[in-house]
């Protein structure tokens, strides 16, 4: 993959590894030089629903793999190679980078992994300020 040299800085060629849930993936990172870095990765931009957790309703269970599902299946689709995008070098509260994922069109264009989710109703988006949305069977809400 090529990476275009307006976007060299923080973005990488990686493979994905391991998705925990939609917003959540592990990442063998291409850092240039020979060295691969992996790290857990929180993706940007976007919340979904929980795949566990003490308050996690039967059927967020549902939606969360749902959605996992999903985000594999697109990153299956893609060879789980991926262009992947952080911000700075920015960890959230669980100390996970915050990245944006890309996978490369058959064309050469980038397709924003996050969006999509977002466009096929996987995920909400989220701009990581305050608490996060609450997934509900009727849909999101601000969290509380």
């Amino acid at each position: 993959m090529t990476i275009p040299p307006d976007w060299t800085r923080w973005t990488y060629a990686a493979r994905v590894v391991s998705s925990h849930d939609a917003d959540t993936v592990g990442l063998a990172i291409d850092a240039g030089l020979g060295v691969t870095v992996h790290e857990s990765c929180r993706l940007l931009g976007i919340q979904a629903a929980e795949v566990g957790g003490p308050n996690v309703s039967p059927e967020e269970k549902a939606a969360g793999f749902a959605a996992r599902d999903r985000l594999r299946a697109i990153l299956d689709a893609a060879g789980n190679a991926v262009i992947v995008r952080t911000k700075k070098d920015t960890r959230e509260g669980r100390g996970r980078y915050l990245a944006t994922l890309f996978v490369v069109e058959p064309d050469g264009s980038w397709r924003d992994v996050c969006q999509q989710l977002v466009d096929e109703g996987h995920a909400t988006p989220y701009d990581g300020k305050g608490k996060a949305p609450k997934w509900t069977p009727e849909g999101w809400r601000a969290a509380s």
